[in-house]
């Protein structure tokens, strides 16, 4: 019953948010023009039909795989922070060790989130080794301005209790059916970096699992990600270089840096390990061994020989600077500087900045 719920409702708000995205002409953070137009009209749609076949495919997993609500999730590791902070060189270590862990990948995510999805798909790649990898763009860079959407960014504080247990259900559920497609042998390992806001609410329903915090310099963190989301601007028609939708993304920075700090200072030692993007660019090896061994979680041979592989890690070749952006960068200062040091400065922090 909850999956229908959850599904009905959230087919109710993306429809509702399209509509109010056609009305909204004049939005500052998404102008309207032919090209904004042309994706919202036959993009969404199309989009809204995949929502359903997922949704009937749900559905028949609870007639034909009942089982996989048993499964057990204890043991998963979480990745997560803030964008642009080290998550994807963190999680393409670990996730070396094959044997013992499982990823729920982007494609799994978007195209096949129920069992019947996964083993068809997986069918259909044995017959067809050409299979793609699909790009995913959060729905935020097409409906800036949708409040429901704006509130997922700051999950444990904005989005009313009912509404987030029903979504925690569904997650707990989906993250089960990745676990039982799999075989049921491996742990998950899981990556998002925009689940920093989700990290109260993720405990109650994976109580065993090991957390990491990747964490990086706010202003740069910010800045890398407005210069990364800037396709979304030809794609979509949104205002990438507008102070209105920049602003956006300074919030849920904001939010979720300050939503940490004051969260995981009650946190038992030993659950959750912070680490700072500067500390794996300097030492990655050494500072990946602390991470694990803070939280016990075992080093495999496999995860050894990533390790010793992985060099000092150079500079980025993704190009961009916080001087470029629309906001003032004191305002930057004032509003992402105090949550950021008071999450390093936590007991929790296994590298710093500084």
């Amino acid at each position: 019953m909850n999956t229908l719920i959850v599904l009905g409702e959230g087919l109710a708000r993306y429809t509702g948010w399209w509509v109010l995205a056609l009305l909204r002409w004049r939005d500052p953070k998404a102008p309207m023009g032919p090209r904004r137009l042309a994706v919202l009209v036959a993009g969404m749609p199309l989009f809204l039909a995949l929502q359903l076949l997922h949704a009937v495919c749900l559905l028949l997993d609870e007639i034909l795989f009942p089982r996989y609500r048993g499964v057990s999730l204890a043991g998963s590791i979480v990745i997560t922070g803030v964008p642009r902070s080290g998550t994807t060189f963190l999680h393409r270590t670990l996730a070396a060790d094959t044997t013992h862990y499982t990823t729920l990948t982007t494609w799994e995510a978007l195209l096949a989130p129920s069992i019947i999805q996964r083993r068809l798909v997986r069918l259909l790649a044995r017959l067809d080794r050409l299979l793609g990898r699909p790009m995913g763009r959060t729905m935020i860079l097409a409906l800036p301005s949708a409040n429901g959407l704006q509130q997922l960014g700051d999950f444990d504080r904005r989005v009313p209790p009912r509404r987030r247990q029903r979504l925690l259900r569904f997650y707990h559920a989906c993250l089960q059916r990745h676990i039982y497609a799999d075989g049921g042998r491996r742990r998950l390992l899981c990556k998002n970096a925009a689940f920093g806001s989700w990290m109260g609410s993720l405990r109650t329903i994976l109580p065993e699992a090991h957390f990491i915090v990747c964490v990086r310099t706010p202003e740069h963190a910010l800045s890398s990600q407005i210069s990364a989301v800037a396709a979304a601007k030809p794609l979509f028609g949104v205002a990438t270089g507008s102070p209105a939708w920049q602003r956006l993304f300074l919030d849920l920075y904001a939010q979720t840096l300050d939503h940490l700090a004051a969260l995981l200072g009650s946190w038992r030692y030993g659950t959750v390990a912070i680490v700072d993007t500067a500390a794996l660019r300097r030492r990655p090896g050494p500072t990946i061994r602390a991470v694990m061994a803070r939280l016990g979680i075992p080093e495999t041979p496999s995860v050894t020989q990533a390790i010793d592989g992985l060099g000092r890690s150079g500079a980025s070749s993704h190009r961009h600077s916080v001087a470029d952006m629309a906001l003032d960068r004191e305002v930057l200062h004032r509003r992402l500087e105090p949550g950021y040091r008071r999450l390093i400065s936590l007991s929790h922090c296994v590298g710093t900045s500084t």
